[in-house]
């Protein structure tokens, strides 16, 4: 039995950010230094580790629930929700095991086309991917998302004005 522990830091975003050793999902904990640490069991002498980093943007829902936000939020001025930049993760690593595993991955700045990740590691690895890409389609909901809310933002001022003018 092989022990592998597997380090993450520098996420800032823990909720969005999945990782699979061997096509399994593996829960992470944190540590004293708010980094994310794994303890992984396997008979295998070669793990494979796949890193995403998904982005909540899509459905019905989370359109609806940031138009929502946008209201309560006074059009947007008071808007806590933290700007999407578009940007996921690819990565994906072979690691062949000794007896002592310890692996460290160390997130990077999103920049498209940039390596996404530093691997700290003693152990012979391939890296296979190891990208931050640009998610079009998140961009294109996004972008719809502001037209939506620019154009609500219009019709709430004309309509206000439209009612003080009745009124006076």
């Amino acid at each position: 039995m092989r022990d592998v522990e597997i380090k993450l830091t520098g996420v800032h975003s823990l909720s969005e950010t999945e990782v699979y050793v061997d096509d399994k999902p593996v829960k992470f904990k944190k540590n004293e230094f708010k980094n994310l640490v794994c303890k992984y069991s396997t008979e295998s002498e070669k793990i494979n580790i796949k890193v995403f980093k998904m982005l909540d943007i899509g459905g019905a829902v989370w359109f609806i629930t940031q138009l929502f936000f946008f209201l309560i939020s006074i059009f947007g001025l008071l808007d806590i929700h933290h700007r999407q930049r578009c940007m996921v993760i690819d990565f994906e690593m072979d690691v062949d095991l000794k007896e002592e595993n310890k692996i460290t991955l160390q997130f990077n700045s999103p920049q498209e086309d940039k390596d996404a990740i530093e691997i700290q590691t003693d152990l012979v690895n391939r890296v296979i991917t190891n990208k931050y890409c640009l998610d079009v389609k998140a961009k294109k909901t996004l972008k719809a998302l502001l037209i939506t809310k620019i154009i609500l933002a219009l019709a709430i001022i004309a309509t206000t004005i439209i009612i003080l003018m009745v009124k006076l």
